[in-house]
């Protein structure tokens, strides 16, 4: 008996001395900040342009159209870089009859190359109703494969919030209805 209460105490102090010392290296990681939160390493760094509204409407639109390619170019290897175009594509929104046939074309294109691109839908079709008229099949195309894609991205994303996920869902809907 004095055995198995021997084997006992010392197997509950090997345990606590584990958990102790486990929770000490947790500890110190993350005092030194060595363990990023999941938001920090897709959040996109407040240096970016598509952060700064005043600067973003003061530049001209080439210049804007630059900073926007040269920050393309520097985080394209992050993990914030679909969330950093999609706040560029967004802010495009209200400058989009500045842009030339060129520039729309570049934007177009990346952003058709997302995997989704639910909070800049409105930009997108505002792009290609400037580039394209309404005859062109090109034009039918691109907004059925964006249509296509973006539907099944919020339909089979996990939503907290459904009455969320129908307000997306009938936005693209409505836009993909009116054009």
């Amino acid at each position: 008996m004095k055995k198995n209460k021997l084997f006992y105490f010392v197997l509950l102090a090997i345990i606590l001395m584990a958990c102790t010392n486990n929770s000490e290296q947790i500890k110190d990681d993350s005092e030194k900040g060595t363990i990023p939160s999941e938001v920090e390493k897709y959040a996109v760094p407040k240096s970016s342009v598509s952060w700064n509204s005043d600067k973003f409407n003061k530049l001209s639109i080439d210049d804007l159209f630059d900073v926007y390619k040269a920050e393309k170019k520097e985080h394209r290897s992050e993990l914030y870089y679909n969330n950093l175009l999609a706040m560029w594509h967004t802010n495009f929104y209200s400058r989009t009859s500045q842009l030339n046939e060129e520039q729309v074309n570049v934007l177009i294109n990346d952003m058709s190359r997302m995997n989704s691109n639910i909070p800049s839908m409105a930009t997108f079709y505002s792009l290609v109703n400037k580039n394209y008229k309404l005859s062109d099949p090109k034009r039918k195309k691109l907004l059925d494969d964006f249509y296509n894609k973006n539907k099944m991205y919020l339909e089979n994303a996990s939503w907290n919030n459904q009455e969320l996920q129908k307000q997306k869902l009938g936005q693209l809907n409505k836009l993909q209805f009116l054009n």
